[in-house]
């Protein structure tokens, strides 16, 4: 449930089928790898969180992750694309990308919280209420594209809008689902 929600509140036209919703053969494996990957990083959290408290734990994996992106600019391409970069924010950009940047790190240690602070059998549950940020992507965008339809060029009316709308509901079925019968 909470895999076929999420995959059809992405698609732009619920006429596309799976199939042809990748653009390469590869792409479902990298796609698969990376949510293995997810899970195996959830499971390794909770152990830390297990071993060390919240705030110890949750600093020696931001140092740890520190360690692992110094470690990518031992690769020249990495560096030299890195060091070529010259990022310059318009002043209407930065206020929007400092917000959207706070909310970001701030669901990060919210989510770490819930990690540490749910049972491991938990932490299923944990990964699959992260779905439900699609649902309030899916709201904030339809309240923009209403409120000020020139700020968000969105479609979301008719058939479009019904999507999102069964998307969601199947996403939230899913979370319940797993939360009664974990």
């Amino acid at each position: 449930l909470l895999l076929t929600g999420g995959v059809l509140i992405t698609l732009r036209d619920s006429k596309i089928l799976l199939k042809g919703y990748f653009s390469q053969k590869a792409d479902l494996g990298w796609i698969l790898l990376s949510a293995l990957m997810f899970a195996v990083s959830f499971l390794i959290t909770k152990q830390v969180f297990l071993a060390e408290s919240f705030i110890n734990g949750f600093i020696w994996m931001r140092f740890g992750g520190l360690f692992l992106a110094i470690l990518l600019l031992a690769f020249s391409d990495v560096r030299n694309s890195v060091v070529a970069q010259k990022v310059m924010l318009q002043r209407k950009v930065l206020i929007p990308f400092i917000g959207a940047q706070s909310a970001g790190g701030i669901g990060f240690v919210l989510q770490n919280l819930a990690v540490a602070l749910a049972k491991t059998s938990q932490i299923p549950l944990v990964n699959a209420l992260e779905g439900t940020r699609y649902l309030f992507l899916f709201i904030f965008v339809w309240l923009l594209s209403y409120l000020k339809p020139e700020f968000l060029k969105e479609d979301m009316r008719g058939r479009v809008f019904w999507q999102k709308i069964i998307s969601g509901v199947i996403i939230i079925s899913g979370i319940v689902f797993l939360a009664l019968f974990k």
